[in-house]
């Protein structure tokens, strides 16, 4: 192998005996201008990508935030206020307020006039981690019931799914 250079920084490699030509050779400087600009772009990709709005994480799922939930949902009740009401239930009991209507369950349904005198206690229920059931009692219509509630996570709070 023969070393050919026909400008200074352009070299090309050829075999004794091989016509003097020169291969197609780029030069060390744009290599290094390619890479450079590779390597600006990934930059500014994770510049973009970092800048990106995330999403907090939801906060906790503690015994306070289950019994804060139960005490908005019979609140809410109280008032008569169905956007709090559906609001603040999830699940089954949310399906149930949807199809009766608003209007149709507080006339109809005896959820309607229970209420929360106390929460008892709260505790974790095994099958889901974001998940409580609570022990309640309720009056409803002057008698004293106790019930049992199930808080569970929907979307990013804590909402009462079973009563």
């Amino acid at each position: 192998m023969i070393r050919s250079e026909s400008a200074p920084g352009d070299v090309a490699w050829r075999r004794e005996g091989a016509p003097r030509r020169m291969a197609a050779v780029r030069p060390a400087v744009t290599r290094s201008k390619a890479s450079a600009a590779r390597r600006l772009g990934l930059v500014a990709l994770l510049a973009v990508l970092s800048g990106c709005q995330r999403e907090a994480p939801p906060p906790p799922a503690t015994p306070e935030a289950a019994s804060a939930a139960v005490t908005r949902f019979f609140a809410s009740l109280e008032r008569r206020d169905c956007q709090g009401l559906t609001n603040e239930a999830g699940g089954k009991l949310r399906e149930k307020i949807a199809a009766m209507g608003c209007d149709a369950m507080f006339e109809k349904d005896p959820l309607a006039t229970t209420r929360l005198r106390s929460i008892g206690r709260v505790e974790r229920d095994g099958r889901a981690s974001d998940a409580f059931l609570l022990q309640l009692v309720l009056e409803r219509q002057g008698a004293v019931i106790e019930g049992q509630a199930r808080v569970e996570r929907v979307g990013r709070t804590l909402r009462l799914v079973v009563l």
